[in-house]
């Protein structure tokens, strides 16, 4: 879970606890009740939130390692496939380069490049097929080569997808954030206002330390935790 996220959702829980504890006092300096109720859905709903979040970032580091996957074993295949022609049509200088083989031609490795080459690659296999099987392919071989690029795509595609999937659950948990840190900072203003001159209630309702659930980069100026009560 997100540290950051994690300490609002405790410091929340706190509060709602502390609220609990003081209703009837803070009901007779005219406290609505509706506040609590905000509270325990905000902190409900950013739990909620977080996990979709934390479920939809393991998606996305999923389909990005099928993706990485997908293109590792075809720049495998691409070599593979140039070795066969290079064995094949070893006194063929014309035909080697016709299948980008070679010494100094280098396989590509990022997605769109594999992809790219598989597809030019699947336009010069077709009437070559029985010499490049003499030498070292096999069927399998020729037919993944030939559907590499489909997989390539539809892999990619399902891992854009993940990411924006992503961000749209990043987004919306640091909505919910933001609408718990509002109703938060709403019931702390009323007791600083209800109980300005009442050190022992204010204490109750001062933020939780950070450090356990707090962001390390966010630790400055944090109030002490409130005593046990």
């Amino acid at each position: 879970m997100n540290k950051l996220v994690n300490y609002h959702i405790e410091d929340g829980n706190t509060l709602d606890e502390t609220v609990t504890r003081n209703i009837t006092a803070l009901q007779e300096k005219g406290f609505d009740p509706e506040n609590q109720t905000t509270l325990q859905s905000c902190i409900a709903d950013t739990t909620a939130k977080e996990k979709a979040q934390i479920k939809a970032e393991k998606d996305r580091e999923d389909k990005t390692a099928e993706q990485n996957t997908t293109v590792s074993e075809t720049v495998d295949l691409i070599r593979k496939v140039r070795g066969a022609a290079l064995t094949a049509y070893d006194t063929d200088k014309r035909t080697q380069a016709l299948f980008n083989a070679g010494i100094n031609k280098k396989v590509p490795t990022r997605t769109n490049g594999v992809r790219s080459e598989c597809e030019y690659l699947s336009t010069v296999i077709p009437g070559r097929e029985q010499v490049l099987l003499k030498n070292g392919l096999v069927r399998e071989d020729i037919n993944n080569i030939i559907s590499a690029s489909a997989r390539i795509v539809a892999v990619d595609k399902v891992q854009e997808d993940a990411k924006k999937l992503l961000k749209s659950a990043t987004e919306d948990r640091d909505l919910s954030v933001k609408a718990l840190k509002a109703i938060k900072k709403k019931i702390r203003n009323f007791v600083k206002t209800a109980y300005a001159n009442n050190s022992v209630m204010l204490v109750q309702f001062e933020p939780m330390a950070r450090g356990r659930g707090g962001s390390s980069g966010d630790n400055t100026n944090t109030p002490p935790a409130p005593p046990a009560q």
